[in-house]
């Protein structure tokens, strides 16, 4: 069998609403509440997960613990981020890691302004201790450029990196 995450997405979340629903004395209101949670609302689905005590810690004292295990962006070379006046004849961005990441495992995507801000990429390399990622680019003059750089980086033990926006 295939392991496919989105699976293990959908058992997490059964047996968390079977955690609730059992520790229910009125289970007709326990499947009612279920049906009316604010999905949308992350507050509201940390605080509902922690009342179940499906997890061992809270919600936010795992999210906290993951990130101190998480890989990171930790700089660029040729530039500091959110920079106005780099020059367009910049032809390389070289991102810097907090420690060596897995090769196989690279992400780039348009940041929020879309993909007419993301800059022509020729050509894509790793620094031989893989914390250095370096992109040849064409930049042009008075542009405003975003680079999203996503979780899809992974340390060697698998922990994504904390996605960071180049702007």
């Amino acid at each position: 069998n295939e392991f496919d995450v989105r699976d293990l997405g959908y058992y997490i979340g059964y047996y968390i609403a079977d955690s609730f629903y059992n520790q229910s004395a009125n289970k007709s209101q326990a499947i009612n509440d279920l049906i009316q949670l604010d999905y949308g609302n992350p507050t509201v689905i940390d605080a509902f997960i922690d009342g179940t005590n499906f997890f061992s810690k809270s919600i936010e004292t795992l999210r906290a613990e993951d990130s101190l295990k998480r890989p990171k962006l930790i700089g660029i070379q040729q530039f500091e981020n959110g920079s106005n006046d780099v020059n367009y004849k910049t032809k390389k961005i070289t991102i810097r890691f907090s420690e060596p990441l897995s090769q196989n495992h690279t992400g780039v995507d348009y940041g929020p302004l879309g993909e007419i801000t993301f800059p022509k990429v020729l050509a894509r390399t790793w620094s031989e201790d893989s914390t250095l990622w370096t992109l040849d680019v064409e930049l042009e003059p008075e542009m405003k450029y975003q680079i999203m750089i996503s979780n899809n980086f992974r340390n060697e033990l698998g922990f994504p990196l904390q996605p960071y926006l180049i702007d």
